[in-house]
């Protein structure tokens, strides 16, 4: 249905329509989500990384998580999944982890601040783009962590 809507547009307003993919990666995915990848097209691909198989980092329950622990779990995860795969042109929401957490800039940067300087170190190497979603900083009021 995807490509197909595509197809629609371009026909339709005669302009490039854009293919593109959010790519969620979690523990233990990395051979499925190339297997598919060989499989298909696509412009543009953001690397995210919103759960580790058991809880979404974005759900209610993380904010009644010792802080400190889940930046780390959630920053442990990323580590391994840009070093198991960067095959994409955009590491999306790199904040994403932490949004729910009630967390000060020292300690996020005390936290996380070594391996996301690593991430970030893999990801130039890989030639990804960062988004910076601002949603973090409005909704949850984290503009500290930036």
């Amino acid at each position: 249905k995807y490509v197909a809507e595509i197809e629609r547009l371009k026909k339709a307003t005669g302009k490039r329509v854009h293919k593109g993919i959010e790519i969620g990666m979690s523990a233990g995915q990395a051979d499925k989500i190339k297997d598919y990848l060989a499989h298909h097209t696509f412009d543009i691909k953001l690397l995210s990384f919103h759960q580790d198989g058991t809880k979404d980092f974005g759900s209610d329950i993380v904010s009644h998580l010792d802080p400190l622990q889940v930046t780390d779990q959630y920053y442990q995860l990323m580590w391994k999944g840009i070093n198991e795969f960067h095959d994409a042109d955009v590491l999306a929401h790199f904040d994403y982890g932490v949004r729910r957490l009630s967390l000060t800039s020292g300690q996020f940067s005390t936290t996380a601040g070594v391996l996301l300087t690593n991430i970030f170190k893999v990801a130039i190497q890989n030639n990804l783009a960062f988004e910076l979603n601002t949603k973090s900083i409005y909704k949850y009021h984290n503009i500290g962590l930036y």
